[in-house]
This record gives structure tokens, C-alpha cells and sequence, in this order.
């Protein structure tokens, strides 16, 4: 743009006036009734607008194609999104029904279209529609431009028009299908469809048209349909290319310029200066959805690769991946697949492509290292599910993708297992440090460590054991590379530097984002005397193109409202129309209470096939008085850590279905939620007994408000009641992300105090201590080397913490360094427990206090004494044992931040019940607390079982396992190796564990062992075995299975399976 024409619309406050209408379209995006930020003023100047920075992109994109100068790129990008923000304007001038059907078109941006520019060839919709379009494409707004077009009707009238009018309608929506791609491959069929039907139509209707003009007319009647011919083949060429990645970029290119010159000879020759406009915009376009096509960044990744594209792109697939967002192709120009860099950070917001990303990254490592074993590492078990079934479904025929095990142990079958071959291992930190340590093949030669959600490195509690685990993979796997993925990783140069050294590829942080975000207050206004809920944006730096203090109205209310819950339920009626509706609540007993106050007010809803399925698997493992599965049934849930993974599994599944609308929750949801949120409401900055958000914890979910091809605009709103409240949600919108920093630097602080002694006391003290003493004494076992002491800052150098610290302070380095040194001094005369230590997770003071209770204690040390049937039978004196050596290690503490501090016998009992198949509803009516309401002493009971007691107690009574019985593991170890199993699944047979460990529920799981027993006569295979045959299993077998007095059908329970297993029904 010239710097006169530039200073001449600042003159005019052009770019303010457009600033300002997209803001008043995302507030009609969201309100019920117009307001003053609702409000288009002098809307007719919209259309010139758009036409204006229309003309401005395209000037610069010929720049652009002429001079490759990525200056100009982002040039071009700003001309276009004003163009953009302008046609998008017009779409809905006025409040009108919410949500993306179509027939949303504003009446009144029609008009103006058709006042505007004039002409008659083309409707004014369909005019509004292209120009959306194509600056959608080249302003890098294609998620949103997918979207917006889905409002659009495109099915050509049959009824009689001029040809011209009939040529012109089939082209623009041919190329307008091609950028809506909607339902799969179905836009693209219909687009070359429609032109392959217009081309047979051509030679009867065209000579007709002509026939039947004045002499005069005739000539530039047929340059303008040869120009549109060429147009036509400009969107064929795209369209193909789409489909196939034929011929190559540069060649497609060549082809549409061609095409591109030869409209423009035509349309100038018959003088129609608008059609060379509308020729260009389609040449741009048509560029444009070529470089976006998959198949543009892939042909030169290798056979494997195109394996992969090929699957991806499958007709099969529900969401066929047809192109690559901006900042996907950004992350792949900056050399992502580059195998030279040993580590590579991407930075990207959420739902902007990292996961596809990774993929990519994972089938071109397989492909460079055959014999390689890659790790995808991420924070929590539910995620361990989620990213297996992702990956097993996506690289079907390609790789075999398994997942770990919850239990920190290893069984005997787990450990046989993870020696088959395995390309993908999904994993928790924990237990990829657990296999790391006990020398398990499968970690022997890791070629690539995805570590997911890599800001976790600075969480309080387990941040530590993932720095150390990713320090460990680099001092002892040389040929392991690293792919660290984050939205907010503020220090990216720093951690990559940190793994990569020389090596280490400079971060690639992308901030495209899919779609935009309202951050707000809701609250309760009177607007002419009528009560109303409102809601106002705030200012926040993660969104910082929304101008705070706009105001709009959401919906109506009766009266006042003064109660957050009362806010909470005229917000979800509000927005619910728009879709679907996430409540983050303060903890488990408030987000039960929401879901019931919500479901009250909505209607009960036509039956379904797997939502039924769902209820009935709730009812049996609830029971069947829950209220969960009613709530269901009005397309309302809850999700919290006192539900079972499978329960919490399944209510996602409906989630991402669409059969539930509303899901109230807690922080559980935080990690990797993975189904579409429209709204994310936060009733409470609150989390746990007694901390708040974090800036992670907040934008890990309300960062999911609004994803990729579901909402243009995700709204996040804050019930704001009262003045106080408003303010604290301001102040805590204020905060940033966090430098990501090694949580062992707290240590320092005492440093001189705990290098005086290593004892338990001392971990109980400083728990971030344990995982570092873990790391050192797995450095001296695996180096051999009793004098490590004197080499100590060679081993920490593969550390965040001295990475961090030496930079920073030689004095603070020297303290971490003596920290080190005195306890690998002292622990120069424990050599003999490194192996203990390695095998238990357990730090060494630990290891120590086990075997001195051990020595005490002959109940502990003979193999017999571990047989399930004695520790699950009638005595319970066994299991209260070994319940009393581990309860209060300090990495167990099986009371800590628990109201159920229960006895060693309480919790003897609670497991032994567990273990043998006791349900739910009945060991909440024995252990827990007395409550009126059955579902809050289920949930209160069910939540310290599952986050706590059950991963705690498997680890403590299976590390004590192996300190009693290291020296008889030769004998008779069999039996007693899958106790710690048992105890994290609830069965009693290693049948049952095999099924559990692939996704059987528990309530089945025993009676599906005795079919299992009867049927197959031994140990499985693989993992791929035991998936196959649950899948085979008849209806009748499937009635043995079910629990007697279950609602649960067999039709049922493979709805369940299929979605556990990620396998197809046929």
C-alpha cells in the first residue's frame, strides 16, 4: 500500500472503524439482544472497506509470488484479514439466533452488497460468501472461514437462468466448496461434481445464450464466458490437486497462472474490470488451497510418511485431514523433521495442530530407525488412554502403538509383554522412569522422547520426576532425541538448549490460533426494567485483539441474581445454544451439586444407543440409585477424580459425541481434555484444600473454549456477583505464564542442612529430594563407578537444575554440587541397595527403612507368605502388615491430604474388598463417611480410593515385595509378582489383570477370566490378543460376563468395549 493511501486512511480512522466493527460482530456472535457494542454504525461503508484492502492483498500478493520475501507474506496477511473482519461484518449485522447453521445471513449485509457493487451476475450472498472466502485463506483464518461458510447455502436453483449466470453460480461455489471442505471429502466431490456437470451442460446451453443475444452483444458475451471457462479450470486444477497432490506444487502453480492470464486476456478484451477482480481473487485463492493441501508439505518426507498421508486422508476417516493449519506448515519450514537436532520445542496454543505434528515427527523417526522405540510421554494416566487409542487408530497397519500400565511395578506379564515388538510406548514420566531403571528392553533403544505438556517440568510434586527422567534419557540414551510440546513455555530457548546443547533447534513457538476468545464477567444488570445477564470482557494479555469494558447481553432472567450458582445457571441457558457448555467447579461435591441444579432445568432426552449404554454401565458400577446416569439422560454430566478412569472415559466420549451438552467439573479436566467446549465457565479460582490456579491450570482449560472447526469464537465467563469477585478475576487475568524452572532449586535454600544427612526425615522434609537421590543412585549403579562423588558436576550437567543454577549464581551451583557430592559419599557405603533403589522407585534412606523393618519382621520375608489368597482371605493380619511398613514412607504416605487417615487395618480392609470384586456402593457404605445423599458418599469415597489409596498402596506393598523377596524372585515369584496389579485393578485372578491392563472394566472383568481360562489355556502373546478376543466374544458369553441384576445388555457392553478398545464394530 502506498504511504499517501495509508496516511490517508489513518487520516480517516479506517483501521479503527474496522477494529471496531469486528468487535461488535464477535459480541453478536454471543448476545441475545443488542447493545451499544453490539451496534454496526455506518454499516454501508463495510463492503468499500472490504473491497479496498481487497485490492491492497492482492497487489501484494503478486509482489509476493514475484519476490518468495516472507516480509511481504505478512503483508499481504493484514491487508487481507482487514478485507476479512469487513465481509465477516456483513454476514450478521444484527442480533440473530446464535450458533453456525445455515440461514443465519443478515438480510440487511445483502443489501449492501448488491447496492455496493452493482452488478447482476452474481447474488449477492454468493458474492459475500467467495469474498469471504478467499480473504479467509490468505489472511490465515481458515478455521474460522470453514466454519462461517457453513451458514452458506450452495446448492445450485434449477430452475431456468442465463448461462452466464448459471456458469458464473457453479464456479464461485465450486471454489467456495473447496474452502469449506465440510463433511469429509464431500465439498471437494461436490465442487468437481457441479463442474463436470456444467461442462456437459455447456454445449447445448451455451449456444442457446448466444443464439439468443443481439449480434452486438455477442462478442463480449463470449470473452466473458471463455474467462470464466478458464476460472473453471483453475478451480478443477485446485480441486484435484486436493484430492491427490498430483503433478506437484510448481507444476499446479505454473498450470493456474496460466489459466489465470488467459481469464484476464478475456475478461479485458470485453472491458470488465470487475470480473479481472473476481479473477484474481479465485487465482489467489486457488494458490492458496494448494499451499495449504497436505500434500504440498509432505512429498519429499519419505515413503513412510506418504503411508501415513495416505491413512490420514482416507475417505474412511470421520475428519479426513485434507490440509495443514499455518502454523502447522510454519513448524514444518522450520525443520520440526530435521533428524540432525537432538532436541526440538514446539510452542503452540491449543488446537493448533502440535498433535498432528507430533505424529509426523514420530513416523519420520520410525522410518530413519527402524529398530527404534519411541516414547510419547504425558502427565496423567486418563491421557496414557486417550493417546494410545489416538495413535493405535491413526497408525493402524503402520506401527504398533501400546501404552503402559498404570500400576508404578511391573508384573510379570507387563514385563513379557513390553518385549514384543513395539514402535510407540504412550507413558507416564513415572513409569518410563521405572523401565528406564530396572534395564527393561523396551527403553534400550529409545530413538525419540515426546514429552506432551512439557510445562508440567516446573509442577509442584511430579514436575521433578519428569526433569530427572528427561536428564537421565540424556545422559544414558546418546542416540534419544527430544520433542518437547507446549502452549506456554515462556523459557522455550533455555529448556531446548537445556536437552540439545549444540544440537538443539532454535524453539519453534507459533501463536496461530484456530479461532478467537471472549474473556469475561457475568453478571446481573436491569435493562429497561427488565432483568438481564451480562456479560463484559476483560483484559487479559492471552487475548489481547478483544478491546476490554465491552458489554452484551446474554440472556433474560425473572429477577436479581446474587448467587454464583444461580449465575452459573442462567450463563449455561444463555450460551448453551451455542454449544456445548463446561462448568469448572471448586472440587467434587460442587460440581455433583451444579450438574443436578442444571440437569433440573432441561429436558429429558430422546433415547440413544451409547449414552444408554453409558447409564447402564453407571448403574452397575454405582449402582443403581446414582444420579449420575439420570443426569445423563437430560444431557448433563459431572466429571471429577471420584469417578472411576472408565467412568471418566465414557462421560468424555459422550461429550465429544454430542449427547451430553453440560459437563461439570474440576481440575481433572485440565490435562489434555479432549472433546469440543464452546464455553468454558470458572466459578472458582480455587483448587484443592488450600492453593488457586495456576496460570497453566486456567488456560489448559479455558484455553479449550471455542476448538478448531467447532466455534468461531469460544467464550470463557466468570460468575461475577459481587464487586470483590470481579476484581480478584481482573487481578488474577493479569498473570502471565511462568519461566519454566527446575522445582530442585528449592533445595538450595537449605542447602547446607540437608547435605549434613540423608534420612527419611529428610524426604519427608524436602520431597522434591527424593527423585533427585533416585537419579544419583541410578547414576553410580549404571557407571559402576564407586568414586562418582569426585565427578559430580559431569553427572549433573545433563540437569535442568545445574543448567539453570550455573548461569545464574557459581555460589548456588557449588551448593547443588555439595548437595550431590555428600550424599553419593555417604551412599559409597550402600552400594548394595542401587539395584533396590532402581527397582522400587524408592529413594535409598527409603530403601534402607524397608529392609530394617524386613529384618524385624519374618512375616515379610518367605515367598508363601505373599500368596493372594492369604493376603486377600479372611485374616486380615497379613495384608495389616504390610500395610503398617509402607503407610507412612514418604513417598507413599497413604493419609496424606485425606479425610480417610484410616487405620493400617481400615485400609487392609478396604483393599482386600476391593481386590475381591466388593462394589462401590457397598464399600462407600462401609468405609466412608455417613452421608444423606448416596452419590456425595460414593464420590468422597470413590475419589480417595482412585487418586490416592489404590496407586499408592499398589506401589508401597509392591516395592516391599521386592526389598523382602529380592533374593527368592527365582522362586516362586511368579504368583506373588502380580499382588501389586491386583491391588490397582480390584481382581483376583492374573486372567483378570491381563483384561484389565487392555481396558475390560473391573465389574466384568473376573467372570471374563473364567471364559478366558476355559477358552485359551495360558499366558497371551501381545496386547493384541487379549484386544481381539474380547471382541469376539458371543452375546451369550457376554451374558455370563454381566453382573446378575445389571441393566447391562450384551449390545451394551460392546458399545463400552468398542470405545475402551478403539476398535470398530462390524
Amino acid at each position: 500500500m502506498s504511504t499517501t493511501l495509508q496516511t490517508a486512511l489513518q487520516e480517516l480512522n479506517v483501521p479503527l472503524f474496522i477494529q471496531r466493527a469486528d468487535h461488535a460482530t464477535l459480541a453478536r456472535m454471543i448476545a441475545a439482544l443488542p447493545t451499544e457494542d453490539t451496534y454496526q454504525p455506518t454499516p454501508e461503508k463495510l463492503p468499500r472497506y472490504g473491497f479496498l484492502y481487497e485490492k491492497q492483498g492482492l497487489r501484494a500478493f503478486k509482489h509476493y509470488v514475484t519476490n518468495q520475501h516472507e516480509g511481504q507474506k505478512g503483508e499481504l496477511c493484514e491487508y487481507f484479514l482487514l478485507a476479512f473482519t469487513c465481509w465477516r461484518a456483513l454476514v450478521s449485522l444484527s442480533v440473530q439466533k446464535q450458533g453456525n447453521d445455515p440461514g443465519h445471513l443478515s438480510g440487511s449485509g445483502l443489501h449492501l452488497m448488491e447496492a455496493e457493487f452493482g452488478q447482476e451476475l452474481i447474488l449477492p450472498e454468493l458474492m459475500l460468501a467467495f469474498s469471504l472466502s478467499v480473504a479467509g485463506l490468505l489472511s490465515e483464518r481458515t478455521a474460522e472461514t470453514r466454519l462461517e461458510l457453513r451458514q452458506y447455502q450452495l446448492d445450485l436453483s434449477t430452475g431456468q437462468q442465463d448461462w452466464r449466470k448459471v456458469v458464473a453460480a457453479h464456479v464461485l461455489s465450486a471454489f467456495i466448496r473447496l474452502v469449506r471442505k465440510d463433511n469429509g471429502w464431500d465439498d471437494i466431490h461436490h465442487a468437481l461434481a457441479s463442474l463436470d456437470t456444467l461442462k456437459q451442460m455447456q454445449g447445448k446451453d451455451e449456444e442457446l445464450y448466444l443464439d439468443g443475444l443481439a449480434e452486438e452483444q455477442q462478442a463480449p458475451a463470449a470473452f466473458e464466458l471463455m474467462g470464466f471457462y478458464h476460472l473453471a479450470q483453475l478451480v478443477v486444477l485446485a480441486g484435484n490437486y486436493l484430492l491427490s497432490g498430483q503433478m506437484g506444487r510448481d507444476k499446479i502453480n505454473l498450470r493456474l497462472d496460466r489459466h489465470h492470464e488467459q481469464a484476464l486476456d478475456a475478461f479485458e478484451q470485453g472491458q470488465m474490470n470487475f470480473l479481472a477482480h473476481i479473477a484474481d481473487l479465485l487465482w489467489v485463492g486457488c494458490r492458496e488451497l494448494v499451499q495449504n493441501a497436505i500434500w504440498t508439505h509432505v512429498g519429499l518426507l519419505g515413503e513412510n510418511v506418504q503411508k501415513y498421508v495416505e491413512a490420514l486422508t482416507s475417505a474412511a476417516r470421520n475428519q479426513p485431514v485434507i490440509e495443514l493449519w499455518p502454523s502447522q506448515q510454519e513448524a514444518l519450514r522450520r525443520h520440526l523433521l530435521d533428524s540432525y537436532h537432538r532436541a526440538i520445542l514446539v510452542e503452540m496454543p491449543t488446537s493448533a495442530g502440535k498433535t498432528l505434528l507430533a505424529k509426523f515427527a514420530v513416523i519420520q523417526t520410525k522410518a530413519l530407525n527402524p529398530h527404534g522405540t519411541i516414547a510419547y510421554v504425558v502427565p496423567t494416566r486418563a491421557l496414557v488412554n486417550q493417546v494410545a487409542l489416538d495413535f493405535r487408530a491413526d497408525f493402524r497397519h503402520l506401527l504398533r502403538v501400546e501404552q503402559t500400565v498404570p500400576v508404578f511395578e511391573l508384573d510379570p506379564t507387563e514385563e513379557h509383554l513390553l518385549k514384543s515388538r513395539i514402535d510407540v510406548l504412550v507413558t507416564t514420566p513415572e513409569k518410563l522412569d521405572l523401565l528406564i531403571r530396572s534395564g527393561h528392553p523396551v527403553t534400550q533403544n529409545l530413538s525419540l522422547v515426546v514429552a506432551d505438556e512439557a510445562h508440567n517440568i516446573s509442577e509442584e510434586g511430579r514436575g521433578v520426576r519428569l526433569e530427572l527422567l528427561l536428564s537421565t534419557i540424556k545422559r544414558d540414551r546418546a542416540r534419544a532425541r527430544f520433542l518437547l510440546l507446549s502452549p506456554f513455555l515462556p523459557n522455550d530457548e533455555e529448556l531446548v538448549q537445556w536437552l540439545g546443547e549444540e544440537q538443539a533447534l532454535p524453539p519453534i513457538s507459533i501463536h496461530w490460533k484456530p479461532g478467537r476468545k471472549l474473556i469475561g464477567a457475568v453478571k446481573s444488570v436491569k435493562t429497561e426494567g427488565n432483568w438481564t445477564v451480562e456479560f463484559e470482557t476483560v483484559s487479559t494479555a492471552h487475548a489481547p485483539d478483544v478491546r476490554a469494558g465491552m458489554k452484551v447481553l446474554i440472556g433474560r432472567t425473572a429477577s436479581r441474581i446474587t448467587t454464583v450458582h444461580e449465575m452459573t445457571k442462567a450463563t449455561v441457558q444463555a450460551l448453551l445454544p451455542r454449544g456445548s457448555v463446561l462448568v469448572l467447579c471448586y472440587g467434587p461435591v460442587f460440581a455433583a451439586r451444579r450438574a443436578k441444579e442444571i440437569a433440573n432445568e432441561m429436558p429429558k432426552l430422546e433415547p440413544h444407543a451409547f449414552r444408554d449404554a453409558v447409564c447402564h454401565y453407571l448403574e452397575a458400577e454405582l449402582g443403581t440409585d446414582s444420579h449420575l446416569s439420570a443426569y445423563l439422560q437430560h444431557g448433563v454430566a459431572y466429571h471429577h477424580s471420584g469417578l472411576s478412569l472408565e467412568a471418566r472415559w465414557l462421560i468424555e466420549k459422550l461429550i465429544r459425541d454430542g449427547l451430553v451438552k453440560v459437563v461439570c467439573g474440576t481440575t481433572t479436566l485440565a490435562q489434555g481434555m479432549n472433546f469440543p467446549i464452546t464455553t468454558v465457565i470458572i466459578e472458582d479460582l480455587r483448587k484443592g484444600r488450600s492453593s488457586h490456579l495456576s496460570y497453566q491450570d486456567f488456560w489448559n482449560i479455558a484455553g479449550r473454549a471455542g476448538r478448531t472447526l467447532v466455534d468461531s469464537v469460544g467464550v470463557v465467563a466468570f460468575p461475577a456477583v459481587d464487586k470483590n469477585r470481579l476484581e480478584g478475576y481482573v487481578d488474577f487475568l493479569k498473570n502471565e505464564a511462568q519461566e519454566i524452572s527446575s522445582r530442585l532449586a528449592m533445595l538450595l535454600v537449605r542447602a547446607e542442612e540437608i547435605s549434613t544427612t540423608f534420612t527419611v526425615e529428610s524426604l519427608y522434609e524436602y520431597p522434591q529430594l527424593s527423585p533427585l537421590l533416585q537419579f544419583l543412585a541410578h547414576a553410580m549403579r549404571v557407571s559402576g563407578n564407586g568414586n562418582l562423588a569426585e565427578e559430580v558436576e559431569d553427572l549433573l550437567r545433563s540437569s535442568l537444575v545445574y543448567y539453570q543454577v550455573q548461569k545464574q549464581s557459581k555460589v548456588a551451583a557449588q551448593k547443588l554440587v555439595q548437595i550431590c557430592r555428600s550424599y553419593l559419599e555417604q551412599l559409597s557405603q550402600h552400594k548394595n541397595i542401587l539395584v533396590l533403589a532402581d527397582q522400587t522407585g524408592f529413594a535409598t534412606p527409603t530403601v534402607l527403612e524397608l529392609l530394617a523393618r524386613k529384618n524385624h519382621n519374618e512375616e515379610l520375608t518367605l515367598a508363601e507368605n505373599w500368596e493372594p489368597e492369604r493376603l486377600f482371605g479372611e485374616d486380615s493380619h497379613p495384608m495389616v502388615e504390610r500395610i503398617s511398613a509402607i503407610a507412612n514412607l514418604p513417598e507413599i504416605q497413604l493419609g496424606k491430604e485425606s479425610d480417610y487417615a484410616h487405620s493400617a487395618e481400615q485400609i487392609a480392609a478396604i483393599l482386600r474388598d476391593w481386590v475381591n470384586g466388593v462394589s462401590l456402593k457397598q464399600m462407600a457404605r462401609r468405609y466412608g463417611a455417613h452421608e444423606n445423599d448416596p452419590d456425595v458418599q460414593i464420590m468422597n469415597f470413590s475419589r480417595y480410593l482412585f487418586s490416592r489409596l489404590l496407586s499408592q498402596a499398589a506401589w508401597g506393598i509392591g516395592a516391599l515385595e521386592t526389598v523382602c523377596l529380592s533374593s527368592q524372585k527365582q522362586r516362586g515369584w511368579q504368583p506373588v509378582g502380580y499382588i501389586p496389579s491386583m491391588l490397582f485393578f480390584g481382581v483376583r485372578q492374573r486372567e483378570a489383570i491381563w483384561l484389565r491392563m487392555v481396558g475390560v472394566p473391573r465389574i466384568v472383568a473376573n467372570p471374563m477370566a473364567q471364559i478366558w481360562r476355559q477358552q485359551m489355556k495360558g499366558e497371551p502373546r501381545s496386547y493384541e490378543v487379549i484386544r481381539e478376543w474380547v471382541s469376539r466374544l458371543s452375546d451369550e458369553e457376554w451374558r455370563q460376563i454381566i453382573p446378575v441384576g445389571s441393566p447391562l445388555t450384551p449390545r451394551d457392553m460392546r458399545l463400552i468395549w468398542q470405545e475402551f478398545s478403539g476398535e470398530t464394530l462390524s
